[in-house]
């Protein structure tokens, strides 16, 4: 019977991070607290403590801040407490992520780097891979183009090296975004391409909807701000966005209102609202990959 729930933890974790990836939170939220009962009942403390990770990273994903800190802090302690290197390391990126959420990107650089040196020290290459690409993030965020180029292009090799699609995409996220601000628009649009390409090829929609808030805003550069608003709509409705996205999206669509005349906002939320994303990928990247 204990080899069955631990086969169960196994299935659970499997299912809940698909769930979460499709951005079906509440099911993968629903999966995840099983899993994390039966961790408790077998007394795995490994399971416990990835169960509490993931949950708190749905807490993040639907824009709940305090629990998904709360979620990722528990983790930590106990990875600590059981002394799992690699654990510590990915709840410390973990709440990276929570504090890039909450714009305190000072100490989400503190928590990646930490995160780096830990898992440099234990070769752990995937961990090295996202704390480069959260120490890219940070960059992005305070204005540091050039590091994040250079920060995003060491993770993407090591994505390469791994063949992992899902960090991948989120690579090529930051680096379309440091040379859309550095103006590089057709590097830009190259790297948001790939990023889209890899997450519709992993049916990752949270990921493609981030993507396209990104190429959303490299259109506004190009002059074409009714389109990059249709997008945008898109993405701000869309169940599947993660709440950083919609943020993102909403601030965007605010700063365009105040640009666009009122027929061309009302018309380009309305085309928003009524397109479907898997016609609006097929589209996109038609364009981005040609």
């Amino acid at each position: 019977e204990l080899g069955d729930q631990r086969g169960m933890v196994v299935a659970l974790y499997e299912l809940g991070t698909s769930a979460w990836y499709q951005g079906a939170y509440r099911a993968s939220q629903q999966i995840l607290e099983e899993r994390l009962d039966i961790s408790r009942e077998i007394g795995s403390r490994d399971g416990i403590a990835s169960s509490l990770m993931e949950l708190g990273t749905v807490a993040w994903a639907l824009g709940d801040d305090r629990q998904a800190e709360e979620l990722h802090q528990e983790g930590l302690a106990l990875y600590t407490e059981i002394d799992h290197q690699v654990g510590i390391a990915m709840s410390l990126s973990a709440l990276g992520t929570d504090a890039c959420q909450m714009k305190a990107y000072g100490r989400a650089r503190q928590l990646f780097q930490k995160s780096l040196a830990i898992c440099e020290e234990v070769d752990h290459l995937w961990g090295t891979g996202y704390a480069l690409f959260g120490l890219a993030w940070v960059a992005n965020e305070k204005g540091e183009y050039a590091q994040a180029l250079q920060l995003g292009q060491q993770s993407l090799a090591l994505c390469e090296m791994l063949a992992d699609p899902s960090l991948a995409a989120w690579a090529y996220t930051v680096l379309g975004t440091a040379a859309r601000e550095l103006g590089d628009l057709a590097g830009s649009r190259n790297r948001y391409g790939h990023a889209l390409q890899t997450a519709a090829d992993m049916d990752a929609l949270p990921s493609a909807l981030h993507v396209l808030a990104g190429l959303a805003a490299l259109m506004a550069a190009e002059g074409e701000g009714a389109r990059s608003l249709e997008l945008l709509t898109l993405v701000l409705h869309h169940p599947a966005s993660w709440q950083i996205t919609r943020n993102e999206a909403a601030a965007r669509i605010a700063a365009l209102e105040a640009e666009l005349p009122p027929d061309v906002v009302a018309a380009a939320r309305e085309r928003g609202r009524a397109r479907r994303l898997e016609s609006t990928l097929v589209e996109l990247l038609e364009e981005t990959c040609s």
